[in-house]
C-alpha cells in the first residue's frame, strides 16, 4: 500500500489464493492491476496434496470472490493435467472447480475468465523424477474433457506434443542429445531420430531403485530425501490421506 501511495504502478504474476486478502487485492487494483492469476493446479484436494499444494477449494473460491469485488476485471487460472495418480474424475472436478471460480468472480463484478492448462512434466533432481508422464492419448483425452465441461471460460491452446518432448529431454540419457542432433542437423523426424540412437521413449519411466542419468551430478538434495518426498506425495494422493 505504501508503494501505491507513493505513485508506483504494480504488477503481479501467479498469486497464491490463500494470500489474496481484501486489503492486498485492493492495493493491487489501486496500483493498476486489472488481471489476477490464480493457480488451482488441480481439481481435487487429493491431487493438490500429491504435488504438495495445500490450497483448499474454499481458498480458491474466496480469492475469486475477492478479486471480483475489489475491481479485478480478468481472472486467469492455471492448472496441470497428467499429474501422478490423476484419474478422469479429477479432470472433471477441475472443470467444475473452474466453473465455480468463474461464477464467484463474475457474481462480484468480474468479467473475463481464462484457463491455461499445461501437461505435467517430471523434472530431474525433484521428487517427481520417478513419476510416469502421461502419454499423448491420455493428455488429449484430458483436454477434451475440459473443453466438453467448460463453457464461458476461454481455454488456451494445450501443447501436448511439446510437453511430451520436454519430458523426453528432461528425463532422457545421453542418447537424447544425439537424437536432437539427428533431428536438427540431419533433418530426421523425431521417430527416426529415436530409432537411430536405439532408444524407446516409452522406457522413460524409472523405478526408485533404477540408476538415473544425472546421479553423478552433485547437488544439495540427496536421493534419500527425494525418495522420501516422493513416497509422501503418494501417501498424500490416497483418498484417505
Amino acid at each position: 500500500r505504501e508503494l501505491v501511495e507513493g505513485g508506483w504502478k504494480l504488477a503481479t504474476s501467479s498469486f497464491r489464493a490463500d494470500m489474496a486478502s481484501s486489503g492486498l487485492v485492493e492495493a493491487l487494483v489501486q496500483g493498476g492491476v486489472r488481471t489476477l492469476t490464480l493457480a488451482p493446479e488441480a481439481g481435487t484436494e487429493r491431487l493438490r496434496r500429491v504435488i504438495r499444494k495445500g490450497l483448499s477449494e474454499e481458498d480458491l473460491l474466496r480469492a475469486s470472490r475477492t478479486a471480483g469485488r475489489k475491481g479485478i476485471k480478468r481472472l486467469k487460472l492455471y492448472a496441470m493435467i497428467g499429474l501422478p495418480s490423476e484419474e478422469e474424475e479429477d479432470v472433471r472436478a477441475l472443470a467444475e472447480l473452474v466453473r465455480e471460480m468463474a461464477l464467484e468472480f463474475r457474481s462480484e463484478g468480474g468479467r473475463e475468465v481464462g484457463l491455461t492448462v499445461q501437461p505435467f512434466v517430471p523434472k530431474p533432481a525433484t521428487p517427481f523424477q520417478w513419476a510416469p508422464m502421461a502419454d499423448e492419448r491420455t493428455l488429449k483425452g484430458r483436454v477434451r474433457i475440459l473443453k466438453e465441461h467448460l463453457s464461458g471460460v476461454s481455454i488456451g491452446r494445450v501443447e501436448v506434443r511439446r510437453a511430451l518432448l520436454q519430458g523426453l529431454v528432461s528425463l532422457g540419457d545421453r542418447r537424447v542429445g544425439m537424437a536432437v542432433y539427428h533431428h536438427v542437423v540431419e533433418g530426421l523426424s523425431w521417430r527416426e531420430a529415436w530409432r537411430k540412437v536405439g532408444w524407446d521413449p516409452a522406457s522413460l519411466h524409472r523405478e526408485r531403485e533404477d540408476p538415473l542419468p544425472w546421479d553423478f551430478i552433485r547437488h544439495t538434495t540427496d536421493g534419500d530425501f527425494l525418495r522420501k518426498e516422493w513416497e509422501e506425495s503418494l501417501i498424500g494422493g490416497r483418498d484417505d490421506g
